[in-house]
């Protein structure tokens, strides 16, 4: 046969929920239940349980017997009456939280897991600086300069053939997202600047595809107003259960009169996120972009600080870039610029016209040549594979036809030259360094202009491979070498060109 504490203890975790939704007993009485759970007990005359052991440190040696006084009242009390304990007041600092806690997070996420979308989740196609000028490229990713901009435009994302995503999700990311999915105290989070109006249907169902089910999916609001009723997913219900849904999806946040940038509004949506789950025990977070990667971690940092969050890791993410097919890129920007202008004295933005202009002159090779130079002058062996895309000698960037006539003779002229020696830079990326020949007029081809070798580098060379999954020079025009002389050096000509690109009128 039970005794009556132990007996009293089972109808009190049987009542204990009801009790606390009806909100007439104080936080004490979770203290009183931490004490008969977590403490050996010996039962006494007069209903009064000795401790034997304990991890409460006891403020004063009567304070369980009050305790289990007040416990007697409340539970014998008329249905709905408040009562009141004036001789509890000394105890009510409940010093050990460990069953409060457990309580408090049996329904909310103690881990915030949050991805990027573009550049990290997903290589997303961005406007490619072999088709288009710089300071183009800039306009089209900004929104305030140009319609929308290249981010918050659908057709950036539009894609057709499904198959043809496959190569750009991150798949070790992707493994990420799923295994948190299934982590009962854990929040999946997808965060992206995209507007919401604009993609949440698209990404959504891009995410699905391959699996992915957030229970937080965040885009940039239209009216400066973070709506939780359209962030929140159902199936988070299964985490934190209905009522703490139905309570979440009523909060709003007024982020101000201005217009935010991708970073100012994903602060926002952090900041109020971790205000409606505490206490989550770490925040994981990530994010391709430098600049933001950089803001997160101040901010966690802050958060840790403030004691809002325990723990919070900033992963960097790097996927190499990932370009639509040349046409179609160039209608969907044209189709940018049109619908641009067209609403240009509404947005109050001037208008944009686009022209051909020189992006760099060089001096070109025709396979043959280049084959005989790799036969030659092989580049030295390296662990990863060698990339012959177009060797060239720089002449200069952003030239226009008059300067390349005054200087070097023009496009169509043929250059002739000597191989005398290579360099390689970090590692990766093969050059030839070569000399004006001496007699270049009487080996240029009747009918033919003989052009002259320039360069804006400090020493002109071929830029003839590269490691395969690197990136080229940044700025040649400061590259220096210790250049290596070849004993055997011979004479190869080539034919000075222009590469074109479309930049702003």
């Amino acid at each position: 046969m039970h005794s009556p504490i132990f007996s009293m203890l089972n109808f009190f975790d049987a009542h204990l929920k009801t009790m606390m939704r009806s909100n007439y007993f104080p936080r004490f009485i979770q203290k009183w239940r931490s004490c008969l759970h977590s403490d050996k007990l010996s039962k006494l005359d007069n209903f009064s349980p000795t401790i034997i052991r304990s991890q409460i440190q006891m403020d004063k040696s009567n304070e369980l017997s009050l305790l289990t006084n007040a416990l007697f009242k409340t539970l014998t009390a008329p249905e709905g009456k408040i009562v009141e304990f004036p001789e509890l007041e000394n105890t009510h600092n409940v010093q050990n939280t460990d069953i409060t806690q457990s309580i408090q997070s049996e329904k909310t996420p103690l881990v915030i897991n949050i991805f990027d979308f573009d550049g990290t989740l997903f290589s997303s196609p961005e406007p490619n600086p072999a088709i288009w000028e710089n300071k183009l490229v800039g306009h089209l990713k900004n929104e305030n300069v140009i319609f929308k901009g290249w981010y918050q435009d659908r057709r950036s994302l539009s894609f057709g053939n499904q198959d043809r995503l496959n190569n750009r999700w991150n798949y070790k990311l992707v493994n990420i997202v799923k295994n948190s999915m299934k982590a009962e105290n854990t929040l999946t989070v997808l965060l992206t600047g995209r507007n919401y109006d604009e993609f949440h249907e698209l990404i959504t169902e891009m995410v699905e595809r391959k699996g992915m089910r957030f229970d937080v999916m965040g885009f940039k609001p239209t009216n400066n107003i973070i709506d939780w009723r359209l962030y929140y997913k159902p199936n988070i219900i299964e985490k934190i259960g209905r009522d703490m849904y139905e309570k979440l999806i009523m909060n709003q946040t007024i982020t101000g009169t201005q217009k935010l940038t991708t970073k100012e509004f994903k602060m926002h949506f952090i900041g109020d996120l971790i205000s409606h789950h505490p206490p989550p025990i770490s925040i994981n977070i990530w994010e391709d972009r430098p600049n933001h990667f950089f803001a997160f971690e101040a901010y966690l940092e802050k958060l840790k600080s403030l004691g809002k969050i325990k723990e919070g890791t900033v992963h960097k993410v790097f996927l190499s870039k990932n370009f639509l097919e040349p046409f179609r890129e160039y209608d969907i920007v044209m189709g940018m610029i049109k619908d641009h202008n067209y609403r240009s004295e509404q947005i109050n933005l001037g208008k944009i016209g686009i022209v051909r202009k020189i992006q760099y002159a060089g001096i070109f090779f025709d396979q043959q040549v280049i084959d005989k130079l790799k036969r030659i002058y092989p580049p030295p062996t390296v662990n990863r594979e060698w990339v012959f895309d177009g060797p060239y000698v720089l002449i200069k960037k952003n030239v226009s036809n008059e300067w390349l006539k005054l200087h070097c003779e023009g496009r169509g002229a043929i250059v002739t030259m000597k191989i005398t020696g290579f360099g390689i830079y970090q590692n990766r990326i093969y050059c030839l360094q070569v000399s004006e020949y001496e007699n270049s007029l009487e080996k240029t081809p009747i009918g033919m202009r003989c052009g002259k070798l320039f360069s804006d580098c400090p020493v002109p060379f071929i830029n003839f491979a590269y490691v395969k999954g690197t990136e080229g020079f940044i700025n040649t025009e400061n590259i220096n070498f210790n250049w290596i002389k070849y004993d055997k050096q011979i004479v190869v000509q080539g034919i000075i060109a222009a590469k074109y690109i479309l930049g702003l009128e």
